[in-house]
């Protein structure tokens, strides 16, 4: 993803030039060139609505002018390449994010704003984001998701996450809340991590906004409980049939690791596999159960690396200390090491976002971890009713900053402290 054209100013491009100094709109005839601006508006949104709607790899000059309603031609003249597109959405999305918290924080100040905690606007930013910003939600996750993928990414993800602390920390002095930076992107990054949970399950904004509750957990269980267990291998199958179905699976979970969601089809996993085009479709029905299966098989294989690193430490009652010790092993491995099956699974999850075979999957891999955490964190005396979700979304949230930012080691040195400050 290439820099955007303005990474100085946070508003897009699209938007420079309206303003007269003051901030007053400026009256004038629409000129050729007011024209333009409205028409590459026209494209960025349309680029935020089909990144909802097929994903990063769905992206193209011509699914996009089938959005705006426009022909190909004026997509190709506005933006040359894709990643001019995703460029100018990123940088529309910024924008409006920004100027929509600085209202809020302004609002505060002048006593107009909404009477509540910074954990409660927390909880109504996340309804939202499962609501009525949904499409935008989704697009900006697959975006920060892409970013990963290649050094003006990362650059781009870096100036995301800058501008959302200053933002961040200026609402926070607004609420008179008190913390310090620690405080505040632990909060980004929890409210991160619970959007790549909350957008796959599609649960309402106002389950979403008690995420906190026995309730919450209850529903992620009833979801998960339709999960299908055909992760295992098909015992009625004989052994040559078993390691063809694994082969097919391992191929799936390669494709995964280098393209993401988009990348597999049963064309594609018969090449990788080496087996006959017709065998993938044999062993599974769809795509997305074979999607399904080699999900599972990565959750496992995560939960496998998780206990390795455990199993050097006595849990029998582990303390904060020793917690946040091994968490920050665990995510710096996870984000580094093994960043391609981490981008793997969570192009998985954002793929939910669009089938709903695929949430049951999702949510048993959810309450499977906030049940882990909820074990260890059960004897603390600062444990507290959903801080199993809560932590685990800030194990979530705090991998995909550092995925997206390149894993910087400055970043991956503050991790054990900021799993130490909840924890404690």
């Amino acid at each position: 993803m290439p820099r955007s054209r303005s990474l100085e100013d946070p508003r897009p491009s699209h938007a420079k030039g309206r303003e007269q100094e003051g901030g007053a709109p400026e009256r004038r005839a629409a000129s050729p060139g007011d024209r333009s601006s409205r028409k590459r508006e026209l494209i960025a949104d349309s680029v935020i609505t089909v990144l909802s709607e097929a994903g990063i790899n769905g992206l193209t000059h011509r699914r996009v002018a089938q959005a705006a309603g426009i022909s190909l031609s004026a997509t190709t003249y506005h933006y040359a390449t894709k990643a001019d597109m995703l460029a100018d959405a990123s940088q529309s999305l910024l924008s409006d994010y920004l100027d929509a918290f600085r209202r809020t924080a302004r609002d505060h100040r002048e006593g107009s704003g909404r009477d509540e905690s910074p954990q409660a606007f927390m909880a109504r930013l996340l309804a939202n984001a499962t609501g009525r910003h949904r499409r935008e939600s989704i697009a900006w996750c697959e975006i920060i998701l892409d970013a990963a993928k290649s050094p003006e990414g990362h650059e781009l993800a870096r100036h995301w996450f800058k501008e959302l602390h200053e933002v961040w920390s200026a609402l926070w002095k607004a609420f008179g809340a008190d913390g310090d930076a620690v405080d505040v992107q632990i909060a980004i990054d929890t409210v991160i991590g619970l959007m790549f949970i909350v957008l796959p399950l599609n649960f309402e904004p106002a389950q979403v906004a008690d995420f906190r509750s026995r309730a919450w957990v209850d529903a992620l269980a009833d979801l998960a409980a339709q999960a299908s267990p055909s992760a295992a291998p098909d015992r009625a199958l004989g052994r040559k049939a078993q390691a063809t179905r694994a082969r097919i699976v391992a191929a799936a979970i390669r494709i995964l690791e280098q393209e993401g969601v988009s990348g597999v089809s049963y064309r594609a996993v018969a090449k990788e596999s080496g087996v006959a085009l017709t065998a993938p479709a044999y062993y599974f029905g769809s795509i997305e159960a074979l999607i399904r299966v080699a999900e599972s098989e990565m959750f496992e294989a995560s939960k496998a690396r998780y206990r390795q690193i455990l199993s050097v430490a006595n849990l029998s009652e582990p303390s904060a200390e020793t917690l946040a010790d091994l968490t920050a092993a665990i995510l710096v491995r996870e984000a580094t090491e093994f960043s391609a099956a981490s981008l793997a699974h969570y192009s998985v999850w954002l793929a939910a976002t669009r089938s709903e075979s695929l949430r049951p999957a999702v949510a048993s891999a959810v309450i499977d971890q906030i049940k882990a955490w909820e074990r260890r964190i059960s004897h603390l005396p600062t444990a507290r009713e959903g801080d199993g979700t809560y932590i685990q979304a800030l194990f979530h949230g705090q991998c995909i900053r550092n995925l997206a930012c390149g894993a910087p080691i400055v970043d991956l040195a503050n991790i054990r402290g900021f799993f130490l400050r909840i924890l404690s």
